[in-house]
């Protein structure tokens, strides 16, 4: 492998909590690794991975959203998103506090509000909201309810970047966590 060939930036966030830093830790790792064995059979050209973070806290909710820039040399990186959460110290995922029944109901109402957006296209909201776990695995918690992050490509266009949806607690059946 040329290691002029490709740029990789990275930042682990930490916790404190030497369990939940682990876990992070390791997710980190993986993307690392899995875009160095691709590099491997890659030549002519300069590759790019950049993981940076976000952090939202609310009560006893953390999570990390996880940005990672990939650069493969085509029109433009392709950003992906993964949310790392956790309750208190227990890290958590969306099948953890939603059946799949209320998903269905969540499911509905992301897809009215986004529909109502300016530029919506259907075809695109349709398929990234399907009643599907991994079509809500990117949330965090706020004051007002769940807010959950969709990919560029999953419900609209690479120029509308990540979209974010706001679900009311009352909706999910929760209360404010």
């Amino acid at each position: 492998m040329d290691m002029d060939s490709f740029s990789l930036k990275y930042d682990y966030p930490t916790t404190g909590n030497k369990k939940m830093d682990q876990e992070i830790k390791m997710e980190i790792d993986d993307d690392i690794e899995a875009f160095l064995q691709e590099m491997l059979f890659q030549e002519g050209n300069i590759y790019r991975l950049e993981i940076s973070y976000d952090k939202k806290e609310w009560k006893q909710n953390l999570s990390y959203i996880l940005f990672k820039t990939l650069d493969l040399g085509g029109a433009h990186p392709s950003t992906t998103i993964e949310t790392i959460n956790f309750q208190g110290e227990r890290r958590v995922y969306i099948e953890d506090f939603l059946s799949l029944e209320k998903l269905k109901e969540v499911s509905q109402y992301v897809r009215g509000i986004l529909l109502k957006r300016k530029g919506a296209i259907p075809e695109m909201i349709e398929a990234g909201t399907t009643a599907e776990y991994t079509n809500f695995r990117n949330f965090y918690w706020t004051k007002e309810g769940i807010v959950f992050l969709f990919e560029a490509y999953q419900v609209a266009p690479y120029s509308a970047g990540i979209v974010e949806v706001t679900v009311p607690y009352s909706l999910l059946g929760l209360t404010e966590s």
